[in-house]
Parts: structure tokens; sequence; C-alpha cells
């Protein structure tokens, strides 16, 4: 099966994939869960664009002022990645498991005691990492949320809007200060959550699904019915070659644990330090799970071309 991505989300190919796994079962003579309704996607679009025009203005304002500290520019991660800034190279991606099943529940419960969701636990870690490595006192970056409402929990379309994240830090900021920080973080850029990015677009020129800017997405599959990547159920994501001149890394939450699939440049010099900023994402989480329930995480590591 083959998808275009301007409108067709990550949730979505992990329904299809589980879907066509029921038909199949089924088709076989045995019971298989029953589908709710998926509710409609052209319907959710012409929605989505009922939003007032001082909404829209308020995004607009948000975006530019979370900019200006770059010059305009769209955020990214603070790590040489061996290219000129302007110079769109080959792509290639890794992913890791981060964390397992068990470590990630430790995880979770450490970051509720500390006020905030495992992402923001996951974004207050690297907020740690981002200043003791490049001694900044804030972390922006994009991150792609979804714009699901339970009548298209079920859907398949692009059901995603681009929301700016800033974390500030400073010189005392451990985990459990910064948790909490990242939970206002998320919930400040949720404020604009209802505001389709191409409506910002048309007024700022921005571009952060094609442009270059760093991206950190989480998405949780445990509550939508797919309990693990499509992988599972013996299915593969396959997407065509990219190029492009950022780091952009995925996060993502199953009965089987944490994983992150981190893209980034094809060179010795981004490998070297994607992998270092990994380890030590690895290093925060573990050093807070064997402290904590004394669990020390199983990871087995793989590469993806």
């Amino acid at each position: 099966m083959a998808f275009d991505h301007s409108v067709t989300d990550l949730h979505s190919l992990a329904l299809a994939a589980v879907e066509i796994q029921q038909l199949y079962l089924a088709r076989c003579g045995r019971e298989a869960p029953v589908s709710p309704p998926a509710g409609s996607f052209l319907d959710f679009c012409i929605e989505e664009r009922h939003v007032s025009p001082a909404r829209v203005l308020g995004s607009v304002t948000r975006w530019r002022g979370f900019t200006e500290a770059d010059q305009g520019r769209l955020p990214r991660f603070s790590l040489h990645l061996g290219i000129d800034e302007e110079e769109d190279v080959p792509l290639t991606a890794e992913e890791i498991e981060l964390c397992d099943a068990t470590a990630a529940d430790i995880f979770e419960a450490r970051c509720r005691t500390a006020g905030g969701s495992l992402f923001a636990g996951l974004l207050a870690a690297l907020g740690m990492i981002s200043r003791i490595s490049s001694d900044q006192g804030v972390l922006r970056l994009l991150a792609p949320y979804q714009t699901r409402t339970p009548a298209t929990r079920s859907a398949l379309g692009w059901f995603v809007n681009a929301v700016p994240l800033e974390l500030r830090m400073d010189d005392e900021s451990n985990f459990d200060a910064l948790v909490p920080r990242a939970r206002a973080a998320i919930r400040r850029a949720f404020e604009y959550l209802d505001v389709p990015f191409g409506l910002v677009e048309r007024e700022t020129e921005m571009q952060p699904f094609t442009g270059s800017g760093g991206w950190i997405s989480y998405m949780d599959y445990r509550p939508y019915n797919v309990d693990h990547h499509p992988a599972t159920l013996g299915a593969q994501i396959l997407t065509n070659p990219r190029r492009g001149r950022e780091l952009d890394i995925w996060i993502s939450r199953t009965g089987d644990g944490v994983s992150v699939h981190a893209r980034y440049p094809d060179n010795a010099v981004a490998k070297r330090n994607v992998r270092a900023y990994l380890r030590e994402l690895e290093e925060v989480i573990d050093h807070l799970v064997i402290r904590d329930e004394g669990h020390r995480p199983t990871r087995p590591t793989s590469e993806v071309g």
C-alpha cells in the first residue's frame, strides 16, 4: 500500500496495518475486533478552516516571536551535523530502544512525581543535555501534534498540526525542576493547536513541514488499540530517500517500551554526534530508573539505512 504523507499521518499508517490484519483474520473465519466508525477527514478539513481571524493573528504572533531569537529561522537541535547550513544532503536514520516496558513505567512514574507526563520528562532530559553540552539556556524545537477528536480517532488522514516548543533552563535546572517547566511549555504550545498552520504560513511564509527545522515527535500507540509498531504485525513502513540538513527525532511509546527514531545527514560527523546525543538521553533515563527502582533497562540497538 502507498500513502502520500501530505494527507496521511503516522497514526493512519498504524491503523491501516492493524485493520488489514483484522480483515485477514475475519476472512479466515477467526473473530476479529469490530472497528469503530472512522469519521470523515474531509469534514475535518472543512471544520478546521472555521477559525476566527483573532485566533489566526494570535498564532501568527506566537510563531513570529518564537523565531525572532534565530533571526526568523525555524529552530533546530544544537548539534554540529557536518554540513553547511544551506546545503541539503542525503539523510540516514537510526532507531534505538530507549527503555524497555518496565523502565518506561518507572520513568513515567518518576515524571508524574515531578509534575509532568512522560513526554514532559523526555523534554526535560533533552533540556538538561542541551544546557550541559551547548551552554544554551533555551531549547526550541518544532513538534507535530495530533488534532484528532473522538469522532476521528479511527480515521485515515492528516490530523496533525505544527506547534512551537520552547523550554527555558538555568544553571540550577535539574530534572525535578525542569519537568514542570516542560509541562508548562507543552501546554503553551497547545494554545493555538486549533489554528491550522496553513493559515499561519500565508502570513509568515514559514514552512515547517518542508523547510529546515528540528522536529521532536512523541506518540503513544497504546490508547489507540495499537499496542505495538506495525512491524510487530509483520508490516514495515518504507519511505522514499530524503534530503535535508537537520536532525529530527520521533519517540514512540508502545507495549514494549519507548523507542527513538532519529533522522540526520548521512556523514560521519553527524552520526557520531547524534549517537552521542542519544546515549546521553539513555544515561539520564537510566540514572533515574536505576536510582528509583534498581531496574537496568535492556535495549537492543538497530540501525536503519
